[in-house]
């Protein structure tokens, strides 16, 4: 997959696919059309490229944070774990959901607090994924 960058975003289609790409309004519907099937040159962005769009549900749509680690991309709502430090002897591993506030990406914790992203986080699914 192609870099991706904070312009990027992926959602869920009706049937339970995740989809990355471009965020377009077209035709009344939310689409996404997806970074690999990209056509290779924009001679004519303008013009019809033959673009297929896909139809996705607007309540999933997640902003790509442009951070990654060993899972990959970190995206708005995915769920993480993370270790926290409170000093050199004790640390823990909290759950954390990726938000957008005070224009930046935090990560909150299921009781409201707020802190910073940190370098060891381990992404452990999304608030969209369906629970088995």
């Amino acid at each position: 997959m192609d870099e991706l960058s904070r312009w990027d975003f992926k959602a869920l289609d009706r049937y339970g696919n995740w989809h990355i790409g471009y965020l377009i309004y077209q035709d009344s519907c939310l689409k996404i059309q997806e970074i690999y099937n990209i056509p290779p040159s924009f001679s004519d962005p303008c013009g019809d490229l033959g673009i297929e769009y896909i139809e996705i549900l607007p309540h999933t749509v997640c902003q790509c944070t442009s951070l990654k680690n060993k899972d990959g991309y970190l995206f708005e709502n995915d769920e993480v774990t993370q270790e926290l430090f409170w000093d050199t002897k004790k640390k823990d591993i909290v759950k954390f959901t990726v938000v957008f506030v005070n224009n930046g990406f935090k990560l909150k914790d299921k009781k409201g607090n707020i802190v910073e992203i940190g370098e060891n986080f381990e992404i452990i699914g999304n608030i969209f994924d369906v629970k088995k």
